[in-house]
């Protein structure tokens, strides 16, 4: 579900382990993360911080910080799994 002004005026508190999907590439200069990709979210500065869920055939964990609300879906509660 795309997230919509409500959603990005919401607390850090609302935010926090909420689990939202990229609809864009994202990268860091570690690793670029592929459209679709699952993340958990930490805190709301200035952006969302993201900790991605481990990688199927590698196990690596990437975080990302500033991440804005348009190149994010969020995840409905029953659909974390």
């Amino acid at each position: 579900m795309p997230i919509g002004k409500r959603d990005a005026r919401a607390t850090s508190a609302w935010w926090r382990g909420r689990t939202v999907v990229n609809t864009r590439p994202l990268a860091t200069p570690l690793a670029e993360m592929p459209p679709g990709t699952r993340w958990t979210v930490g805190r709301k500065y200035k952006g969302l911080h993201l900790q991605s869920h481990p990688c199927p055939c590698c196990g690596i964990r990437v975080s990302i910080q500033n991440v804005p609300f348009g190149v994010l879906e969020l995840v409905p509660d029953g659909e974390e799994a």
